[in-house]
């Protein structure tokens, strides 16, 4: 049995936040880059004040919200593949029932387009499209809808409109639980069908002064309409329609086969002042499409008082929500959560919490240790994947710098 002192120093320290900013979301702020007086706030939403923690570890998450300035609104057609090839593993466990689905020893790149589902992955739930539905279902949780309207299309060999723009939250959801039933439903992957779908889906209720955005989620290349070179071309024209509009597309390539084939969603990106995330690992977008997020407020820092140990895991998720840990003290802990906006605006909130250690130690008491062991295990490697990518962003950044230098 790993001791409690044990675990809490195996807990890796993660500094900062470690928060996939994209350049193209970001874009969405405002235009107007006159200096102004960067109104900073921040709340924790959970737990309460004053609460009476009893965890088997003396840890506890907290969670809340915070943001820097006017928030902006937005509309957003989030395009979902569902090709066939999307019944294919994800190479994660996207339900987290401890086991990574996988395909059958017969399955091979030439034939796997001619078996059944159950043959290429033996957990539906651990599916490329699986794994997509689950990261968009996350991001909805972080969105504020008095803010944000979602549109959501499904695609492969044409586009379908499954929830339209300014869909609530309950016809969201629904929307997500019926698509997850129907991996790979959809056939050929027909990039420019899913591009006239997400705009046809902001222009059915286009307002004054809202920003439009398009994420698009693929794990392949666009095959339709044939012959070649149609797919592409058709492909890039759609794209810029919507660049004419000013919608940029945000788009997540997930797996080998849309990073090898990705001349299509560079130009999709680049005609429309977009950006591109690269995914080796289909299923890495369940860790990466959650992290999307506006350039409002640049950091979490959270810092028990009491014993001066900083936050852990620190997670700023979509909508300005946040969740990190912190070690707790025996007794009553103050804690102080800060928010750091861009412009260096800051502001804070401290609260009380008291930790009760268990007295005694029982099997329940070792389960429900072992349980959040293993959450707080998947939480660091989640943050530290994103930390990864952002520095690996910035590297490839500098590196196109100073190629254009030279």
């Amino acid at each position: 049995m790993m001791t409690m002192d044990c675990l809490v120093r195996g807990i890796a320290k993660i500094g900062g936040v470690a928060a996939l900013v994209l350049g193209a979301w970001g874009a969405l702020a405002s235009e107007d880059r006159r200096p102004v007086r960067e109104r900073v706030w921040v709340e924790v939403e959970a737990p309460g004040a004053g609460s009476v923690e009893r965890a088997a570890i003396p840890l506890v998450e907290l969670r809340g919200r915070a943001g820097a300035s006017a928030p902006e609104r937005h509309d957003v057609a989030i395009v979902i593949d569902l090709s066939s090839s999307t019944r294919l593993p994800s190479g994660v466990d996207v339900d987290g029932d401890g086991v990574v689905g996988a395909s059958r020893p017969e399955v091979t790149a030439v034939n796997w387009g001619t078996l059944p589902p159950e043959v290429l992955c033996d957990d539906p739930a651990d599916t490329i499209a699986g794994a997509e539905i689950a990261a968009v279902a996350r991001l909805l949780e972080g969105f504020d809808g008095a803010l944000i309207r979602i549109a959501i299309v499904a695609f492969g060999d044409a586009d379908r409109l499954e929830a339209p723009l300014g869909s609530s939250a309950d016809v969201l959801g629904q929307t997500l639980a019926r698509l997850d039933g129907r991996h790979g439903w959809y056939g050929g992957t027909n990039f420019a069908a899913a591009l006239r779908g997400a705009r046809a889906a902001l222009q059915a209720d286009s307002a004054p002064g809202r920003r439009r955005s398009v994420l698009l989620l693929t794990d392949g290349y666009p095959t339709l309409p044939a012959p070649e070179p149609a797919p592409h071309e058709r492909a890039v024209a759609e794209a810029e329609s919507l660049a004419r509009e000013r919608i940029p597309v945000i788009g997540f390539a997930l797996g080998p086969e849309a990073l090898r084939e990705r001349k299509t969603l560079d130009a999709i990106v680049k005609r429309t002042a977009g950006e591109l995330v690269e995914l080796d690992r289909p299923g890495d977008v369940l860790y990466t499409l959650p992290y999307l997020e506006s350039r409002a407020v640049r950091e979490i820092r959270i810092e028990n008082l009491t014993h001066g140990s900083s936050g852990r895991a620190i997670r700023m998720l979509a909508g300005g929500h946040f969740d990190g840990f912190v070690t707790l003290a025996a007794g009553v802990n103050r804690i102080r959560v800060r928010a750091v906006g861009e412009a260096g605006g800051q502001a804070e909130v401290e609260r009380e919490i008291v930790y009760a250690p268990p007295q005694t130690e029982t099997r329940e008491l070792e389960l429900e240790r072992a349980r959040l062991a293993e959450r707080l295990r998947q939480r660091t490697l989640e943050v530290r994947l994103v930390e990864e990518m952002r520095r690996e962003k910035a590297a490839r950044s500098r590196n196109l710098s100073l190629e254009a230098e030279h």
